[in-house]
């Protein structure tokens, strides 16, 4: 384990610049206090440091499921596209995009069925004898 499993203070601060500017690395640095030739050459490597990476992480969990849209959330504005409803910049969605909405509705719930047609003579007794075949001569080897 690391002698000391606590970020400084400069790389907390990078940490929450990184989230906040939309993980520019080389900005954050910078705004963190580190110089410039270090964030233009070895910068990257900070990303490396696993204390720096599990606070990045621990801090984006949240918003990442905040961002994330629901299943139920994701039906309802497409539901919205599809009846035409007006969208919130007070655009009505066209006919292609309302047809489409309703598409992804209908694939959405089973509505479609998709037909798949084999074609071909198969000979499963061949097939299985040719597999019994492999089964005992991968026993006797094991044996």
């Amino acid at each position: 384990m690391a002698k000391n499993p606590r970020l400084s203070e400069q790389q907390k601060a990078f940490a929450d610049e990184y989230i906040a500017n939309g993980r520019n690395v080389y900005k954050a640095l910078v705004k963190a206090g580190y110089s410039e030739s270090y964030a233009k050459s070895d910068g990257c490597y900070i990303l490396d440091n696993p204390r720096v990476a599990e606070y990045i992480e621990k801090r984006m969990k949240p918003i990442y499921k905040a961002r994330t849209l629901k299943i139920e959330e994701a039906l309802a504005l497409t539901s919205d596209i599809a009846a035409g409803k007006e969208g919130p910049d007070g655009r009505t969605p066209n006919d292609n995009t309302r047809l489409k909405a309703l598409d992804m509705i209908l694939r959405a719930n089973g509505q479609y069925t998709d037909k798949v047609e084999v074609t071909g003579d198969i000979d499963v007794a061949s097939i299985l004898k040719q597999a019994k075949a492999r089964a005992e001569k991968a026993k006797k080897s094991v044996e």
